[in-house]
């Protein structure tokens, strides 16, 4: 590695020689035009251009560290930004650290030459990134010389890094693209240098303490200063090599990540699949933040396993749980000649209570629950209530119902679930897959819609009206027939022979006219 020579950085002139060939010494031969040099004693030069100015052993002294740095530039103001132009220097060197974005500790005991044959310590090795206007250039191989007095840029190195070539006149240089020729930088001559105006990436303007970047350092150390990112990513920032490290690439178990992080592990979708009717059931017990029309604040779900049949039966008080259970009990097993093997449930108490739990054990019934705070372990039953609640709301909206008619909503809407299509069961509907036929259609109907019941049977004379407008409220599980909302009188019709007006519903109306009597009001008071 090699540096300019010491007479600060400028082309020198050789030294001048007489006519006949003959170097002069001395004050021996004819006495030159101008003083002789006061440091070789010859002619034809000054001491400021001296090829031994800075040559302090040819003056028999030893230079010490400081002088040595000054034997790469006559001068020592120039700014840590400015970089000279040196096309007789190898490398590039700094005296600045900060200058290097990315720097390692030079081990190797190698020094840079300079003119005088003097040697500069390397402390550093690295690279950096320059910009100079809208232009960003690549610098690599950079030594850092703590002791050398300014800062010069390899122009064969430069010009290497980054396939760029130069073009120097006396007053300015220009810097050009070697594929285009295009102009990427214009600098002006100063007193016989060529500098650089340079700025790095971590170059700082004021004298505050800043943090470097560029060490090395370990993946821990590395986790903890991006804020803890998830493994992915910070081995997606490694292998792409966004960082710089040191040692090997695992990162051990960080203890404050969990502290902060800590989330539901992931569940599995369940692989079992019950292999007949009534081998596992679902349940669980829904609550209802309003009351329904008949006082009832809760209602517990039963889900068959293989076929995905669900049941829902209203309640008012949760303890009610051990009394449906036994009748749904008798009546499914009655239905379907076969046993309940297996009660699936959250571990509430109207399932964990004594009672209910001798009850399973003196038939043989297995019990399963969910651990506290886990409802994705019932996940089955959780998601049939999304499902019924998500349509049962639906329901109400269409037919502008108010919340007070959840149960006949809900009913509805798990009556149409049991009997639609379902991707859990290949696009078989739960009572296809129960009764092995399909449903029928035909006799669904808009839910909250008008409709007209043939009343003849409940008239007291002849001279009463054969139906009156009603609110169609759902379906009859125990007879074959619509059940049929009388508003005047609250009272529930259950007829097969049922005339509907599907595009128009009564609560609807009865809220428009409520809604116009309020703005009535209002307007009078006012």
């Amino acid at each position: 590695m090699r540096g300019r020579g010491p007479s600060g950085f400028r082309r020198y002139q050789n030294w001048s020689q007489p006519q006949s060939g003959s170097v002069s010494f001395g004050n021996s031969g004819p006495m030159p035009s101008r003083p002789p040099c006061q440091i070789c004693n010859h002619s034809g030069h000054s001491a400021l251009d001296c090829y031994q100015r800075m040559n302090h052993a040819y003056e028999s002294r030893i230079p010490t560290q400081k002088l040595m740095a000054m034997a790469a530039i006559a001068s020592s103001n120039i700014p840590s930004s400015t970089w000279i132009s040196d096309s007789g220097a190898s490398n590039h060197i700094t005296s600045d650290l900060t200058n290097l974005a990315i720097h390692n500790e030079y081990q190797r005991k190698d020094h840079v030459v300079v003119g005088n044959g003097a040697g500069l310590t390397i402390a550093h090795t690295g690279s950096s990134k320059f910009t100079c206007g809208s232009s960003t250039f690549a610098s690599k191989n950079i030594l850092h010389c703590p002791s050398i007095a300014a800062n010069l840029l390899s122009i064969y190195q430069f010009t290497r890094d980054n396939n760029y070539y130069f073009v120097f006149y006396s007053d300015c240089f220009y810097m050009k693209d070697v594929k285009t020729g295009k102009t990427l930088f214009r600098g002006k001559s100063e007193h016989g240098l060529y500098p650089f105006r340079i700025h790095t990436q971590i170059s700082t303007k004021s004298g505050r303490p800043f943090a470097l970047v560029g060490v090395r350092v370990s993946v821990p150390i590395w986790h903890s200063r991006l804020g803890h990112p998830a493994n992915n990513t910070l081995s997606h920032l490694i292998s792409n090599k966004c960082l710089l490290m040191h040692g090997n690439n695992s990162l051990p178990f960080c203890n404050s990540c969990p502290l902060g992080k800590s989330t539901k592990l992931p569940f599995q979708l369940s692989d079992s699949i019950s292999k007949f009717l009534l081998e596992l059931i679902h349940s669980d017990v829904w609550t209802s933040p309003i009351t329904s029309i008949k006082g009832s604040k809760y209602y517990v779900l039963f889900v068959d396993d293989f076929s995905r049949y669900s049941w829902i039966f209203p309640m008012q008080y949760k303890h009610e749980v051990f009394d449906i259970f036994l009748k749904f009990k008798l009546h499914v097993e009655n239905l379907f000649s076969s046993k309940i093997k297996m009660f699936q449930s959250d571990g509430g108490s109207e399932y964990t209570n004594r009672k209910f739990q001798n009850y399973l054990a003196h038939n043989g019934i297995g019990f399963r629950s969910s651990c506290p705070g886990h409802p994705e372990q019932n996940g089955v039953a959780e998601r049939k209530h999304c499902h019924i609640v998500d349509t049962g709301l639906t329901l109400l909206a269409h037919a502008h119902m108010s919340s007070n008619y959840w149960v006949d909503a809900f009913q509805t809407a798990l009556y149409l679930i049991n009997r639609l299509p379902t991707r859990v069961l290949q696009y078989l509907s739960p009572y296809e897959k129960l009764f092995h036929k399909s449903p029928s259609y035909d006799t669904f109907r808009v839910f909250g819609c008008a409709c007209f019941p043939y009343l003849r049977p409940y008239n007291t004379n002849k001279l009463q009206f054969h139906s009156k407008r009603c609110v169609f409220l759902g379906y009859s599980l125990n007879h074959q027939g619509y059940r049929c909302l009388d508003q005047s009188t609250c009272r529930i019709y259950l007829s097969r022979h049922v005339i509907f007006d599907e595009l128009s519903f009564p609560f609807q109306e009865t809220t428009n006219t409520l809604y116009a009597e309020t703005t009535s009001l209002d307007f009078i008071h006012h």
